[in-house]
This record gives C-alpha cells, structure tokens and sequence, in this order.
C-alpha cells in the first residue's frame, strides 16, 4: 500500500510544489473547487478566524485530544453519576467534620466564601465551562502534610472515609483490601499537577472543584497522557478521591452502577500499579489497580479545578 509523501508547508515557496491532494482537500474546506478558483483569481476572500478548541462535551466528559496514543473507549452509561440537587454547604461540611479525625482547619463559612472565589475562577476559563455539565462537587481538603502519602491514606483519609460510608449505609461493609500495605509504597506521577494540592494543603485547607466521573472510558495512562493538553488550574486526582466518598457518600457510593473511581494521580508499589475505589451494592472497597492501559468503559479518573 502507497503512502502519501510527508509535506512541509512551512518550505514550500512555489504553488506549482504543492501535491494535488493537499489543493482536493483546501477546495473541500472551501465548499467546493470553483471557490478555491475564485479566491486565487482574487474574486473572493477568505476570513481566517481562531477555531477554539472544545476540551470537553456536552455531557462533561473530556473529548479525547488529538495525538492521544493510550488507550480510551466510549463510556458505558450504564455506570453514572448524578448531580445533586441544591447542595447544603453547611452539611457537607459537617459531614467531613463528623468523619475526620482532627479539625479540618476552616469554619463552615470560610468554605461557602472561598469556594465563591472558587467558582468565579474556574467560570473566567471559557474552555473549562462545559465540566458544568457533568457532576461537579465542591470539595474542602483538610490540612494534611503528606511527608509519607501512604501512610497519610491507611491511618487518617480512608478511615474517616469509612466512618461517613458506614454512617450513610450502616447495613453495608467497607472493605480496604490494602490496609496496612500503603506506607512508604505511594508515590505521585510525574506531570499530572498534584503535587500542587499536595503542597497546598500542607500549609491549610484547600476548597476545590471535583469532577469525579470527566475522564470515565480513559485508561489510566490515558487519563495521565491528557493532562498536558488541560490548563494549568486542573490537576489529576488523588486522595480527592476519598474526600469526595466522604462529603458525598450517597452520590458517590450509590450503588454498583457508579464508575470505578481511578486514584490515577498515584503509583502505588511499582510503576505499573495504581489504586482505585469501587462501589457496589453492599460494600464499598479500596483496592490496588493493575492494567493500567486497558481502557475501561465503566471507569474514570477525577479532574479537580483549584485557584
């Protein structure tokens, strides 16, 4: 099978250098061959305008990027989420307080003001806009100081995590398959922008917005791979993902028809395994994640907007 020879245009100093096809395709983006004609006879005009690039759908989900080697498939809207309505700040806030095991550092008030600041700087980057039309959920990250991420997940975030899970569904388990197994062994991924949360919260809370299901059908390395094309305020989750489960268990956590949550912000043990969270109809589990280029249509990364 022949190719077509590679083309430079930018060393191209004569029209007569210029391959057929390349003129066949020019004339279609011009609605025809007598247009591309017209316009070199100097009888009509082009308007060159800056096509903007749309980063996600209608639905929130991320529009995969040109160039994109790792794997993604079409999600399986089987496996949803659900905005909730008229989110009370005050008992989402009183949620994580009742779960954690320490203050979480701000006042019911300071978070509804500091996600105003939030929200109006996330609403200025137009290209971020249509995230708005998937689940977003305001988050507050407690101050934290992950000198040993590992051990920061197995003794303060999922136990608080399974207090509000057991709370929300007293007649279901909460099973974490990795107790005792993450300290020392959790690290974050290069170029995926959390290492900026992390810092953050060392020095105070952090309020944030959370887009738990943006990436669902991106394999893990995929939803890595994309984070270079997204601006700089959005990061790739991690523990989020846990805080998330605590102030929206009933959301999150619904039943066995919520996306796999993929902590693919994290490595965890080896270069090839991550960690993910998974809610079924009678338990909620936390679990080491391997495969990590199989795109799975039932599961997704989180993307957090933060000032």
């Amino acid at each position: 099978m022949s190719t077509l020879p590679i083309i430079k245009l930018e060393e191209i100093t004569d029209y007569n250098q210029i391959p057929p096809y390349i003129w066949q395709a020019f004339a279609t983006k011009l609605g025809g061959l007598d247009n591309l004609k017209a316009v070199l006879r100097g009888e009509k005009d082009i308007n060159l305008i800056d096509v903007i690039i749309r980063l996600f759908n209608k639905n929130g989900r991320r529009i995969p990027p040109r160039g994109l080697q790792a794997a993604v498939c079409d999600a399986n809207r089987k496996f949803y989420l659900t905005q909730p309505p008229d989110i009370n700040l005050a008992e989402r806030f009183n949620r994580l307080v009742q779960a954690w095991s320490g203050g979480v550092g701000m006042s019911d008030a300071d978070f509804e003001k500091e996600l105003a600041l939030t929200r109006a700087d996330f609403e200025a980057i137009e290209l971020l806009k249509p995230l708005l039309n998937g689940v977003c959920l305001p988050l507050l990250l407690p101050q934290l100081d992950f000198t040993d991420y590992g051990n920061i997940l197995d003794t303060v975030i999922l136990p608080a995590a399974e207090r509000a899970y057991l709370k929300q569904f007293p007649e279901r388990k909460f099973v974490n398959y990795r107790k005792g197994d993450l300290a020392g062994k959790v690290s974050i991924i290069t170029g995926v922008r959390h290492e900026r949360i992390v810092e953050c919260v060392k020095h105070g809370p952090q309020v944030v917005l959370y887009f738990p299901n943006a990436l669902q059908g991106y394999s893990v390395r995929a939803q890595r791979e994309q984070m270079a094309t997204l601006p700089e305020q959005i990061s790739l989750a991690g523990f989020e993902r846990v805080i998330g489960h605590i102030m929206y268990t009933e959301t999150l956590a619904r039943d066995v028809n919520t996306p796999g949550y993929d902590l693919s912000a994290l490595q965890w043990q080896q270069p090839e395994r991550s960690l993910c969270l998974g809610a079924y109809d009678d338990e909620l589990r936390f679990d080491g994640e391997g495969d990590l280029g199989d795109a799975n249509d039932c599961c997704s990364g989180g993307l957090v907007f933060s000032r």
